[in-house]
């Protein structure tokens, strides 16, 4: 390991929403052809870990209304008989979110942008803005409007 690349590694150490570092810009087009954005990657890894845990929150929801009639009011009510903690939020640290509906219920995170959206708005794929909704089902991002009418037609 050199010293351009400790604090690349060191970083890469941490948790998703405790990173910092930033890899510098590729000094030539070659460079930037080249030189991957590793950075993508790692977002693409947290998504994935988001879509993991909100899934054994649902799965310990599902249970829990089993067993006992009606949803939970809040995570920690699953904890500890159906979970050890609630997962935390790969973007931001905290439990995972979990809210009653008038439908229901819904699993989301902060996403990317690290702003809680109430589960108002998908992530977007362009934007990296809004959250990600592990459940209800239907996607974790946004239809863009020409996707939508693909499907209608």
């Amino acid at each position: 390991m050199n010293e351009k690349q400790a604090p690349a590694i060191e970083d890469a150490k941490k948790p998703y929403w405790q990173r910092t570092y930033k890899a510098p810009k590729p000094e030539t087009l070659l460079g930037e052809i080249v030189v991957p954005d590793f950075s993508k990657g790692a977002r693409k890894m947290a998504i994935r870990d988001t879509l993991l845990a909100g899934l054994r929150v649902h799965v310990a929801v599902q249970l829990f209304a089993r067993e006992q009639g009606a949803l939970p009011a809040s995570a920690g009510d699953l904890v500890p008989k159906y979970l050890d903690a609630v997962p935390p939020d790969p973007f931001d640290g905290q439990p995972l979110r979990y809210a009653r509906t008038a439908s229901g219920y819904v699993v989301y995170s902060v996403g990317p942008d690290r702003k809680d959206g109430g589960a108002a708005e998908r992530l977007d794929r362009d934007t990296e803005a809004g959250d990600i909704i592990v459940w209800p089902s239907g996607g974790v991002y946004r239809t863009k409007p020409d996707e939508a009418r693909a499907r209608e037609g």
